[in-house]
């Protein structure tokens, strides 16, 4: 998170809130408030509650971060997230969420300007997120694509 506290320093007004494990812990800002090792309701309260979820992710080998962006979009809310390989499998940059470089801080602090600056663009960004999810990554979907993938799996085996 240290990337984004050093963005949000060119927007000393704004509030800052971060959800993380205690070990994540970027260190004190003045318009910093760490909410440590958050789950469940508060976690989903939390979501609820912010203007703008901005998920600045490591490119990795690894994913990350698709619960929090999932229950963003459940929620339509505006997003500003990494555009690292685990990420992009949800949305798509400029419909549903803009995207920016790993690691780049004025690429972040651009995208999180634009959006407090532009009422219009965060609510079309969050319906287009809310129906994304509406259409593509509910609970049921999930569970179902699991049954089909089960079912195939077992048709298979008893075809050998």
């Amino acid at each position: 998170y240290p990337l984004l506290v050093d963005a949000m320093a060119d927007f000393p007004e704004i509030k800052v809130k971060i959800v993380g494990r205690k070990r994540n812990y970027p260190g004190a800002a003045p318009n910093l408030d760490f909410m440590q090792d958050v789950f469940g309701v508060p976690f989903e309260r939390a979501i609820f509650d912010a203007s703008i979820v901005v998920m600045p992710l490591y490119d990795k080998n690894y994913s990350s971060g698709q619960l929090t962006l999932l229950k963003a979009m459940e929620l339509g809310k505006p997003i500003v997230a990494s555009d690292v390989p685990g990420i992009r499998d949800y949305v798509t940059d400029g419909e549903n969420v803009i995207l920016v470089p790993a690691g780049d801080r004025e690429a972040l602090s651009d995208a999180i300007g634009k959006l407090l600056e532009d009422e219009s663009e965060r609510e079309r960004l969050g319906r287009n997120a809310q129906e994304t999810h509406k259409n593509n990554f509910t609970q049921k979907m999930s569970q179902m694509a699991i049954f089909s993938q089960t079912a195939e799996v077992a048709t298979l085996s008893r075809k050998k």
